[in-house]
């Protein structure tokens, strides 16, 4: 079964605090529209730094939003052998 997309937004306060929450549509939708505050930022990841403390925010802070999934690593055995003549 194919793991449906989820948003991740990572966010930072003015005071340079950072989360990120996974969330599905609707409940990103519902904070975009009723919980974040009126002067957030949303800044573009491909023009500023990835640290998110150095986004810029305005006085409710900044939100980058990521769609995708989620993935794990699989751990691998791997075995080296040497030979010698």
């Amino acid at each position: 079964m194919k793991e449906q997309e989820k948003y991740y937004v990572i966010s930072v306060n003015p005071d340079g605090d950072v989360a990120i929450d996974m969330l599905d549509r609707d409940t990103l939708l519902d904070r975009l529209n009723n919980s974040y505050g009126l002067d957030v930022k949303f800044p573009d990841l491909d023009k500023v730094d990835t640290d998110p403390q150095y986004w810029p925010t305005g006085d409710d802070g900044a939100v980058v939003i990521i769609k995708g999934i989620n993935i794990m690593p699989k751990a691998q055995q791997v075995v080296t052998k040497y030979d010698i003549d």
